[in-house]
């Protein structure tokens, strides 16, 4: 915070109608941004002011540009667009209220980050900037500054700020005027210092790129000591890589992110950090893993489908078996064994002509029970304890096992 420029707001101030400005919490060249109450919802937020609007038309299309670039990005991993309007020559955009630090102040006080720490903030990152991609917004000054590391709900959350300066589709009218350099030249791509090709999302994954080098070496690429120098560092098709790396899966991963045709360097930012994981060797995020293919939306959704219905009809294939197998076996257990020789026996052994010698149990006695069985009445509920004698003694010859309700010759 500079605090010999003049001040943009003061606290008490009302503007829009419902933000009462409260406190100031950063100051840049051209802005503000205040801490700021709003009536209407009785909340906190973050109220970014910028001044000269009135004097440059160009100063209120970034704003608009800002606005409606974050505003359409569905993304926890974006900072969240509550409105934004120009009043009395200022422009002036709401915001949701973070609490925490920029990354950019992180590594002024800690110097470099461990690699699981970089992956896991590049990762978030890649969420947010991805789904600007999708939109057709490219951000074009990602850098430390513009990464803030939130704190929400005891934990901490990478969102990026700053949209002032996107190229986004649609939007040709307001963009920044052709043939001027936009951005923050340390972490400018190739095609951004040349300017002789649309910038297209690959200018975002070459900065972050710059920013995972820096989080992790604790300072920039280049071996330079002026602007200039690092322009014809940028621009050179040699490629960006002038200071050797202690680890070589990081250096070959950095030479490609940075190679000079964009074509050539990674496709997607989420395969950007899933293959800076690789090479540091440490986990990737779960969001990144299997990234390095980019996979179509409407492909993934319908293989999920597919395999929900077969793993559907796989379980419940398995349920039928069990409660088959289950009937089968309460079925088995119900019958007692001598009457399931019995019924065995009548099948294949012939009527005898009377009382078997010697009184012998098994297949003799059998056609005698089923041929009872079958002549007498259906038995009153009490019959099936007087049977159980009957079986016990079914060595005698002159015994004659009492008569058994019909369910229960069925086993059921």
């Amino acid at each position: 915070m500079n605090p010999e420029l003049p001040s943009i707001g003061r606290p008490g101030v009302v503007v829009g109608g419902r933000f009462v400005l409260e406190a100031l919490i950063g100051r840049g060249a051209v802005g503000e941004v205040w801490r700021a109450n709003h009536t209407a919802l009785g909340i906190p937020i973050a109220l970014k002011l910028v001044s000269g609007a009135g004097a440059d038309p160009e100063i209120v299309s970034r704003v608009v540009v800002e606005a409606r670039s974050a505003a359409v990005i569905d993304s926890a991993h974006v900072v969240r667009i509550l409105d934004q309007g120009e009043e009395g020559g200022v422009a002036w955009i709401a915001m949701e209220l973070l609490e925490g630090e920029s990354l950019a102040d992180r590594l002024a006080r800690q110097g470099r980050l461990s690699p699981i720490e970089v992956v896991r903030i590049l990762a978030e990152v890649a969420r947010g900037v991805s789904r600007a991609h999708e939109k057709g917004i490219v951000h074009r000054d990602l850098k430390p500054a513009n990464i803030f590391l939130a704190r929400v709900d005891g934990g901490e959350i990478a969102k990026v700020l700053d949209f002032g300066i996107a190229k986004v589709r649609g939007l040709e009218a307001v963009q920044t005027r052709q043939g001027i350099v936009v951005g923050t030249p340390a972490y400018m791509s190739r095609e951004q210092v040349l300017g002789g090709r649309a910038v297209d999302h690959h200018a975002d994954l070459w900065a972050i790129a710059v920013i995972a080098y820096e989080c992790l070496e604790g300072e920039l690429p280049y071996l330079a000591t002026s602007m200039a120098e690092v322009f014809v560092q940028i621009a050179a098709p040699s490629g960006l890589l002038r200071r050797p790396l202690a680890s070589a899966s990081f250096a070959a991963w950095f030479e490609r992110a940075t190679l000079p045709v964009p074509e050539q360097r990674f496709a997607t930012a989420p395969e950007l950090v899933a293959a800076l994981a690789s090479a540091l060797g440490v986990p990737a995020p779960s969001s990144m893993a299997g990234q390095a293919p980019p996979l179509d939306g409407r492909a993934v959704g319908s293989a999920t489908s597919r395999v929900l219905v077969v793993a559907v009809f796989a379980l419940g294939t398995l349920a039928l078996i069990l409660l088959v197998a289950l009937v089968v076996e309460l079925r088995g257990r119900s019958a007692p064994p001598t009457e399931l020789a019995r019924g065995a026996s009548s099948e294949s052994v012939p009527p005898a002509a009377g009382p078997s010698p010697g009184g012998a149990q098994g297949d003799a006695t059998a056609p005698s029970a089923a041929a009872s069985s079958a002549a007498a009445p259906l038995a009153p509920p009490e019959a099936p304890q007087s049977a159980a004698p009957s079986a016990s003694a079914a060595g005698s010859s002159s015994a004659r096992p009492a008569p058994r309700p019909m369910s229960d010759r069925w086993g059921i």
